[in-house]
């Protein structure tokens, strides 16, 4: 909610209500995207069921109220219906501020770069460039997190922990994994303790220690094949394959780059790849990896999105 709307006049919202905002105020309310958020609450305000609020911010409310009240409740009957209507709608308001608001730690833009974070549980976690994690303020009570991108955890508190992304679920209890996920594949690696992969179409899986996890959404292709380092190599600053796909490698170049690939019609790329780049030169790991094929790799920048297109 915008604060300049009801921070300078606190009769904005009973005025509203009653209809009587000038032409000026119509226009601000309308241009500020929130009239039918407004709208809404109070259409539906009969019929919710709040949870229970903080002490202190409830008192303050009331006591808002109530200076409200000892106004407009001598004026006419309308205005007290205005003043419990503003009373719910700014309880709603404040349920609606804090209960949506959410954790985000995310990667730098910086190639190659790792950010630190550490959970409100105590784990670690390590969130590589351009990546995201999220969580709610409720994370204390079911310990899950939203992952894109390239994150690797450390889990070593007692009891379930839960990666949720848009390819699938990785459930855990004490264990060190990474996930990487894109638009099209999501791809577990467990270096200790136990993972459960589930992917978004499919049952489940478990790894154990040395194993990784490949799910591809466009060919619904599931495969699991072994790990050689007990530690991801990207916190390193490379990633090395070996005799992997040329899909999965080009799933990983869009994540350490952040970049998406078009490929010309009849390109094959059902190609084994064995080989290693860097992750701070998005120039020289586009040749490690296509060139042996005899591919060119032409980089296209369209309103900061970065292309590869692949011929």
């Amino acid at each position: 909610m915008s604060k300049e709307l009801y921070e300078s006049d606190e009769t904005f919202y009973s005025r509203w209500l009653e209809g009587k905002l000038t032409e000026e105020e119509k226009k601000r309310l309308e241009e500020s995207g929130e009239e039918a958020l407004l709208q809404s609450i109070v259409l539906h305000a009969d019929s919710w069921s709040l949870p229970e609020l903080d002490a202190s911010l409830l008192e303050k409310v009331k006591e808002k109220t109530i200076r409200r009240k000892s106004k407009v409740i001598s004026l006419k009957p309308m205005l007290a219906w205005a003043a419990a209507a503003t009373m719910a709608l700014v309880i709603a308001l404040a349920y609606y501020l804090t209960s949506s608001r959410e954790e985000l730690i995310q990667g730098s833009d910086v190639l190659g770069s790792i950010q630190a974070a550490k959970l409100p549980d105590g784990n670690q976690a390590q969130v590589f460039a351009f990546s995201e994690l999220t969580y709610s303020k409720d994370f204390l009570k079911d310990k899950t997190v939203h992952s894109k991108g390239l994150i690797y955890f450390d889990i070593q508190k007692k009891g379930p922990f839960i990666v949720e992304t848009a390819m699938g679920r990785v459930e855990v209890k004490g264990t060190q994994f990474d996930v990487l996920n894109t638009d099209n594949a999501l791809m577990v690696s467990c270096y200790e303790g136990k993972v459960t992969c589930t992917p978004s179409k499919g049952n489940p899986y478990i790894l154990i220690p040395g194993q990784r996890f490949y799910y591809y959404k466009n060919t619904q292709r599931i495969a699991i094949d072994s790990l050689a380092p007990d530690k991801p190599e990207w916190l390193s600053g490379s990633q090395s394959f070996q005799q992997a796909s040329l899909i999965s490698v080009m799933e990983h170049l869009k994540v350490h780059f952040n970049i998406s690939f078009e490929l010309k019609e009849g390109l094959d790329v059902n190609r084994v790849f064995t080989g290693k780049y860097y992750l701070n030169n998005l120039e020289d790991a586009l040749e490690s990896v296509f060139k042996p094929f005899g591919m060119q790799a032409e980089l296209k920048v369209l309103d900061g999105k970065k292309t590869v297109v692949l011929q």
